[in-house]
């Protein structure tokens, strides 16, 4: 009798896990992966079939041997195993962080290890328990929960599979003669990612190993890339122009219109390649300038590592905390199963598997052509996280230490060297061995280093001239016939003495991070100084804002908008974040993102938009379509925002959408270093034409004059905050931080309001507390008790357009690990019970706790 119930809950965790798992994430992450599940790869979904098909078989099967007494038992703990994957996949894990090679130690919180351990032993205890105690009602709940939770998967993946399109190029950068070499004059680059500097020096500089192979360089420790990370470091290096602040592509545009080098190439008759990622060169120059760019139908070597990868990754996703650790990996890791569909030979290149690289080299060894040139340029992962290569450029996959990445990536360098040399090859060859960037500070100090044709000393020579990316390509096009045909000069005409302002353009995430917080929505100029290294000598000089002309973008209604390279952050504006490998996140409680149609709409727009994450959890947020508000509820990650816009709202000409969203504060939750306040990681954005109607959304945080706000998760307060406050607990939420922000719509008023603060707690009394309207104090207090609430005077002035923006500043605001020893690192200062705000006087307010009211 219990057989069709041990399918069922065997169903639902085979589907959990072997179907839905890897299916959910490759659609939230779709253009972010090479391969294709509807096309070449499809046999991964026959892959998902039969191991859905092993795992309910053998669930029926053990279930058909054992005796009818024990079969519920065997019920009990499918069914919360498939519950706990579920819970672990959709709710449970946080903010998982991004798969760049920097992991996350999941066993850094232990009380957070063991909660959710405890969690896990839960569900499936309580069945078992149900089944001991609740008999009667134990098969129809496992039946109808199973029923729900796999309708909600399936419902979920089916509306990705809707939403989410594919839209990734197939032109590459193949590997196609990578190691061929002309018999007359060579340039060879090696760009090895992160290098900084002082790395370089600590690691390799000083010692015995490489002098020999080093001695006939020049070293330059005062080198500036003048971008980073990499997407502003590449296109630097490549064209030696400074990133403007405009629409990515179109800085590619004018960055590789901006040099003649690569024109004297082809000038000279060089076979050009370059091995890195395609994002980085302009797609117009691919055929007319390199060679080694083809139109690619890229496949997997390996069905099975492919599909072992895949899996690796779900169970990251889908496993408890206490087992994470090992099963980290970094994105990259599935661009080892790439190849060519019609050319096992010809792959496209990728610059995160140096081990790959290594053994290619190794396998294949230097090619001598004959041909007038050869400009080379090898993008490797160099001293870039993950560290899984050894000294002697070998890799398990496990991880090494960056000293041993070093050792390895140095030392096939070396062997390229060496390998020249005994082709007789070497002498005539320009030489260089650089970084994309740096990796302390903003990025601003890269190794440099070359060995011009026919130089020939007896140890390194060290340089402190103040050079940058601007110089090498015009060393490099002297290179080519001994004369300078671009407009700055080489690294060897740059004096040691001189003094040059030269720049340094960062993202918004590494400036936080160097600064330790603050606010950012576009890149940031720095002047670098002399030696770049001194952080003393940064001058921040302010965001980068292109204020040019900028390419027609005309958005075709229908088209995927993806978030997840460079080239799509055309339509951002104010309120995002540098674009990340999982996406763009939005940086603040406001975001504003502006298109033009190609076509104007005459319908309805039904707009599609997929997140990849909502930091922590869940936010509440709040969309307006030119001012018209289309969207206003607590979201997460689990379901694409989805909503319609009436043709009412459209305007001619550029339309405009504003988001408005509380936000979480990583540093202040996490303990990391990320200070932004993150809410949303966009993945994508469809917008089609609909004849659905649209509804009347009135947002969140309206507020009616007089009412309680109060902190449950039946009535979450927390939607009048946009930051500056911890997660409900029962009926109270923490202060987090030393300061927050509510907002509140509450219409027209006629007087001054009062506003009312009744606190739970506050942490080690007395707590200042003050509240700021547009940087001006309205009122100031220390909450030494919390038996009567804390009541102010808000002039009616504050109120614009009926809306009510007030900061909250706790300055004295301290974290349970520093004062009681607990392993609590949030910044708390008072508990908010409950708030209202009402039109009074100050006569008619309410007993306060003493304070001032600020005229």
């Amino acid at each position: 009798m219990y057989l069709p119930l041990a399918c069922l809950v065997g169903g639902l965790t085979a589907l959990t896990f072997f179907v839905v798992g890897p299916l959910e994430l490759y659609l939230s992450n779709i253009n972010e992966f090479w391969f294709d599940l509807l096309g070449s790869e499809s046999y991964l979904l026959l892959f998902f079939l039969a191991l859905f098909a092993v795992f309910l078989g053998l669930v029926a099967l053990v279930a058909y041997l054992l005796p009818e007494s024990k079969r519920p038992y065997l019920i009990c703990v499918v069914f919360g195993l498939g519950v706990d994957l579920y819970l672990q996949g959709n709710f449970l894990n946080g903010d998982m962080g991004t798969l760049n090679g920097q992991a996350v130690n999941w066993l850094s919180d232990p009380v957070r290890v063991i909660v959710n351990s405890v969690v896990w032993i839960l569900c499936i205890a309580a069945p078992i328990l149900a089944y001991v105690f609740l008999r009667k009602y134990w098969k129809g709940g496992i039946t109808l929960l199973s029923v729900m939770v796999i309708v909600m998967q399936l419902a979920s993946v089916l509306s990705l599979g809707i939403s989410q399109h594919k839209t990734v190029s197939d032109v590459q950068l193949s590997t196609d003669q990578m190691f061929t070499l002309s018999n007359k004059k060579n340039i060879v680059v090696f760009v090895l990612d992160t290098m900084d500097a002082q790395i370089f020096e600590e690691y390799v500089m000083d010692q015995p190993l490489y002098a020999e192979q080093l001695a006939d360089f020049q070293y330059f420790d005062d080198a500036v890339s003048g971008g980073g990370p990499t997407y502003l470091g590449m296109p630097m290096l490549l064209t030696g122009s400074y990133y403007q602040g405009e629409p990515y592509n179109l800085y590619l545009e004018k960055a590789y219109a901006n040099t003649n080098f690569y024109q004297k190439l082809q000038k000279y008759g060089y076979d050009t390649r370059l091995c890195t990622t395609h994002t980085f060169v302009l797609d117009d120059f691919y055929a007319k300038y390199v060679d080694n760019a083809e139109s690619l139908k890229v496949t997997s070597n390996s069905k099975t590592g492919l599909a072992g990868k895949l899996y690796q990754l779900v169970s990251y996703k889908y496993f408890p905390m206490v087992a994470k650790n090992p099963l980290y990996l970094y994105s990259g890791e599935f661009d080892q199963f790439q190849k060519n569909a019609s050319d096992d030979v010809v792959e496209p290149y990728t610059a995160d598997n140096d081990a790959k690289f290594i053994q290619s080299y190794r396998d294949q060894g230097i090619t001598v052509v004959d041909m007038p040139g050869a400009f080379r340029l090898y993008h490797l992962l160099g001293a870039h996280p993950p560290f899984v290569l050894r000294a002697d450029g070998t890799s398990t996959g496990e991880e090494t230490s960056g000293e041993e990445q070093i050792h390895g990536v140095m030392g096939v360098v070396c062997e390229y060297m060496d390998e020249m040399r005994e082709l007789g090859l070497y002498d005539e060859s320009t030489i260089v061995i650089t970084a994309d960037h740096g990796f302390r500070d903003v990025y601003q100090n890269p190794t440099f280093l070359i060995k011009p044709a026919n130089s020939h000393q007896d140890a390194m020579t060290v340089s402190h001239a103040p050079i940058t990316f601007e110089n090498v390509l015009p060393t490099l096009s002297q290179a080519i016939d001994g004369v300078n045909d671009e407009k700055n000069r080489t690294v060897f005409e740059v004096g040691e003495e001189e003094k040059l302002t030269r720049y340094q353009i960062a993202v918004p995430d590494l400036v936080k991070q160097y600064y330790g917080g603050g606010t950012w929505n576009h890149p940031v100029r720095f002047s670098v100084g002399q030696p770049a290294r001194d952080t003393s000598k940064l001058v921040y000089l302010g965001e980068v804002e292109y204020q040019g002309e900028t390419l027609d973008h005309s958005y075709r209604l229908g088209d995927v908008i993806s978030f997840v390279d460079p080239n799509a952050r055309w339509g951002l504006d104010d309120g995002f974040s540098g674009t990340q490998e999982l996406g763009t996140y939005t940086d603040g409680p406001d975001a504003f993102q502006r298109l033009k149609f190609a076509k104007q709409p005459t319908k309805n727009l039904q707009v599609e938009i997929v997140l990849n994450r909502v930091y922590p959890k869940q936010q509440f947020v709040t969309i307006y379509f030119n001012d018209h508000c289309v969207y206003s509820r607590l979201t997460t990650a689990e379901q694409p925002i989805s909503f319609v816009v009436p043709k009412e709202a459209i305007i001619e000409g550029e339309q405009k959408i504003h988001y408005e969203m509380s936000t979480d504060t990583p540093t202040l939750i996490a303990h990391t270093v990320d200070q932004r306040n993150l809410c949303l990681l966009f993945k994508s954005m469809t917008i089609t034409e609909t004849d659905d109607e649209a509804e009347e959304v009135v947002p969140v945080s309206t507020y009616t004059l007089g009412d309680d706000i109060v902190f449950t998760e039946e009535d979450n307060g927390k939607r009048y905050f946009t930051k500056g406050i911890s997660s409900i607990e029962k009926d109270f939420a923490w202060s987090l931080g030393t300061s927050g922000q509510m907002r509140l719509i509450v219409g027209d008023v006629t007087e001054d309001l009062v506003g009312e603060f009744q606190f739970k707690m506050a942490f080690v009394p007395p707590q200042r507390f003050s509240v700021f309207y547009e940087g001006e104090c309205l009122f100031e207090t220390e909450v030494a008790t919390v038996a009567v609430p804390v009541t102010f005077i808000i002039p009616k002035e504050c109120v614009k357009d009926g809306i009510l923006i007030l900061d909250l500043n706790y300055p004295d605001a301290a974290s349970p690990a520093s004062v009681i020893g607990s392993t609590d690192e949030r910044l708390l200062a008072v508990a908010f019970s409950q708030i209202r705000f009402y039109e009074g006087s100050a006569a008619s307010a309410a007993p306060t706790q003493e304070g001032e009211s600020i005229d």
